[in-house]
């Protein structure tokens, strides 16, 4: 009598062995392709971002170009200006020597006149 208790309960976990590795597969198939649409859902979530980010890093990439450029260029401008200002400086000076020249011009003449 315990043999065959032993032998029934024996039988009986084998039977739901087999049933539950029946169960885990059907589980494993009915959640295989809801996981794999899952992944792939978030896959493609992924490669948007990592194409957006390179997008991103490329843009400001050239940006970056821009600024340099655009700041020699702005330097060169305000040394153009600063360089044009001190020529009006110096002419503003010429001018005021030539007044200055010329103010002093007759009486240097009327000296030279005198003596001769």
């Amino acid at each position: 009598m315990l043999a065959r208790l032993y032998s029934e309960h024996v039988d009986a976990q084998a039977a739901v062995r087999v049933e539950n590795e029946r169960r885990r597969k059907e589980v494993l198939a009915a959640v295989g392709p809801f996981t794999s649409a899952l992944m792939d859902s978030v896959n493609d979530g992924v490669a948007e971002v990592f194409t957006n980010q390179r997008k991103i890093d490329a843009e400001a990439h050239e940006l970056r170009a821009e600024t340099q450029r655009f700041s020699k260029q702005t330097t060169k401008w305000l040394r153009s200006v600063d360089d044009f200002n001190n020529s009006l400086k110096e002419l503003g000076d010429f001018e005021n020597w030539r007044c200055a020249c010329a103010a002093v011009l007759p009486l240097w003449l009327a000296l030279l006149r005198c003596r001769c």
